[in-house]
């Protein structure tokens, strides 16, 4: 869910490029392989090399980020936390460790929010200049077989500048609460959302006093 923070990390001043750092993960309702796989062919179409280097961008990242200090440190102060609160009857029908890995990833987005006001104006310009159709072409080339529901979630995502919700604790239990559902797992009730409210604040100044490695030491 660290969508900023793939692009902020590494982008360029290619949006091909700067869109294929998030595309492994932004296209996950599109049917098929899951860790996109894709052969260089002897002309290929106009930008699809620059998104394929994107994407391996975003493997690489997502290897040494997963193994952090910073990712570490933050899942294990969430889900201790959240344990506490599954034992007063909150959270269970949750799995801890999924939802403190979602929000240790959508804090640090948060974060890169806070300190860089331009960065998602950035984001989504580049996101803007690489249409749908060329996404659509690449992805089919890359292992996926059909686009299920890429095509409105490409919209959405874009559209309603998604990740600006992250600026307000509500925003963030909220996008939390949508992912949670379309995993297919049960949505939190409204005291469990009033209760990630009130711990949101405490999880990012946690989040924001750890040291960064230095692969994020723009922040």
């Amino acid at each position: 869910m660290n969508f900023l923070s793939h692009h902020f990390f590494y982008a360029n001043d290619d949006p091909w490029h700067n869109t294929g750092l998030i595309l492994p993960d932004w296209s996950r309702s599109a049917k098929g392989r899951r860790k996109l796989e894709w052969m260089v062919h002897q002309e290929p179409a106009e930008g699809h090399s620059a998104l394929w280097l994107g994407c391996q961008g975003h493997y690489e990242a997502d290897t040494w980020f997963h193994q952090c200090h910073y990712f570490t440190e933050t899942t294990l102060k969430i889900e201790k936390d959240l344990a506490k609160l599954q034992e007063l009857g909150l959270f269970g029908e949750q799995r801890k460790w999924f939802l403190a890995h979602l929000l240790a990833e959508m804090l640090l987005d948060r974060l890169i929010m806070d300190r860089h006001t331009d960065a998602l104006d950035h984001f989504y310009g580049d996101l803007r200049q690489v249409p749908y159709q060329d996404l659509e072409r690449f992805l089919l080339q890359a292992g996926k077989e059909e686009m299920g529901r890429f095509p409105q979630a490409h919209k959405g995502f874009i559209e309603s500048e998604f990740i600006r919700h992250y600026s307000r604790h509500e925003g963030l239990a909220e996008s939390l609460n949508r992912v949670v559902q379309r995993t297919g797992q049960a949505a939190l009730n409204k005291e469990e959302m009033l209760c990630l409210h009130a711990q949101m604040g405490n999880w990012l100044d946690f989040a924001n006093q750890i040291k960064k490695p230095l692969q994020m030491e723009r922040l």
